[in-house]
């Protein structure tokens, strides 16, 4: 079912049902793309297959669904071409609640900033991911030297997710995705897997914070999370 998500992405059959959003261009110098969290930076290796180094752009896919909004795919497109299928190419952990695309060249980058440098920067990608807040999800494209680490929100935050190729029918690479796995397809509709994996939800806490959005109340949106974790005890209670 990803690949039909994919391929419906690309092709524009999905355009009414998700918000397509511009991450600007990600600059690769070595043609070596590394898929990290960048506040956290583990030390792994580039994927494999190297592509021909310049500037490519980046696309974040958003699913929004009773009013919250979430990250889904993200994508780097090397070619417009239409995928025909994809491969698995990775796992990955994320424990910020933010992925990103970045050149392989990025440790030896950081190699070369002293302590206040690098504190600046985590400092400073930090305040960019606070100040592009949007809803329920951020973003990021925060400029080293030569090179950039574009950031985004990982689906529902910290996990462990994949990233595919994606080939045309001339067998070249035209894209590499990443699924958040929050979306399949049911019944030829586009749906929340965590339904489809565990059956229709009853209730969620952000219908709850909803209301108070709704009613323009000064109140975090932990405070419909409360409110359902209250019902809950008073079901337990009682």
């Amino acid at each position: 079912m990803k690949y039909e998500i994919i391929k419906d992405i690309r092709t524009g059959q999905l355009k009414d049902k998700l918000l397509q959003q511009s991450l600007g261009t990600l600059i690769l110098p070595t043609g070596q793309i590394m898929i990290n969290d960048p506040l956290v930076m583990y030390e792994q290796e580039s994927l494999e297959k190297d592509i021909k180094p310049g500037s490519y752009p980046v696309y974040l896919y958003v699913y929004e669904e009773f009013k919250d909004k979430r990250t889904i795919f993200a994508e780097i497109r090397f070619l417009d071409t239409v995928p025909i299928k994809i491969d698995e190419v990775m796992t990955f952990d994320i424990d910020s609640g933010i992925a990103a695309f970045v050149d392989g060249s990025i440790f030896d980058k950081l190699e070369t900033l002293s302590e206040e440098q690098a504190e600046d920067m985590w400092n400073n990608m930090n305040s960019m991911l606070e100040d592009n807040k949007n809803d329920s999800y951020t973003t990021m494209n925060y400029q080293l030297d030569d090179i950039n680490i574009i950031g985004f929100t990982s689906g529902y935050g910290n996990g462990t997710y994949s990233a595919y190729y994606a080939y045309d029918a001339s067998h070249n690479l035209c894209s590499l995705f990443i699924d958040f796995n929050i979306v399949d397809y049911k019944n030829n509709e586009l749906v929340n897997q965590r339904y489809f994996d565990f059956g229709e939800a009853i209730d969620e806490g952000w219908w709850h914070y909803d209301k108070v959005k709704d009613d323009k109340l000064p109140l975090d949106r932990i405070v419909g999370y409360n409110h359902l974790a209250i019902f809950l005890r008073w079901m337990c209670e009682h």
